[in-house]
């Protein structure tokens, strides 16, 4: 097989083991890494707008002495963001409605509703939600009946059941 070692002559191998509790070992790794890419790839990886911005010889080995060593870097310091103030918005205080208020707020929505679909030949007499059968007058021919509001619109298509079945038989 392969050996990890190369012998050398002049060196001796030793079977001791050194323990190391640092991570210094791979900063040679780390700059040989930074200078790979640069020469490889033509990535430049660290970036230093201070040392850049004066293009010379002596930023040149400032430039290499990061990639080495990156903490000696000067670093540009950043202008504080301006801090935007923004005023509160304003609370909108919403009127607490009783019971009895959103019960009335439905029930004249619901006869606005019908009046229009029905251009005010029907009137809602009682409206007790839209699970419960309502109390409608027809405006032509005074007919009164009950029946849900969901049957009203799919059912009897918002007319009087007595004035439709009149315009069906040719009164």
């Amino acid at each position: 097989g392969n050996a990890l070692i190369v012998y050398n002559g002049n060196l001796s191998v030793s079977k001791s083991r050194t323990y190391v509790d640092s991570t210094e070992m791979y900063k040679i790794s780390r700059i040989l890494k930074g200078l790979q890419f640069t020469t490889k790839y033509n990535i430049v990886r660290l970036w230093n707008d201070a040392i850049v911005a004066d293009a010379s010889e002596e930023n040149g080995r400032l430039i290499v002495q990061g990639i080495i060593d990156p903490d000696s870097m000067p670093q540009p310091v950043a202008e504080p963001k301006p801090r935007i103030v923004r005023e509160p918005k304003p609370k909108v205080i919403k009127p607490v409605l009783s019971e009895e208020e959103k019960i009335k707020i439905r029930d004249d929505k619901y006869k606005a509703l019908i009046i229009q679909e029905t251009d005010g030949k029907v009137m809602v007499e009682t409206y007790r939600g839209s699970t419960e059968k309502t109390d409608y007058r027809c405006a032509i021919c005074g007919h009164t009946w009950s029946t849900r509001p969901d049957h009203f619109k799919s059912r009897q298509k918002y007319r009087c059941p007595i004035c439709s079945k009149e315009n069906l038989s040719g009164k």
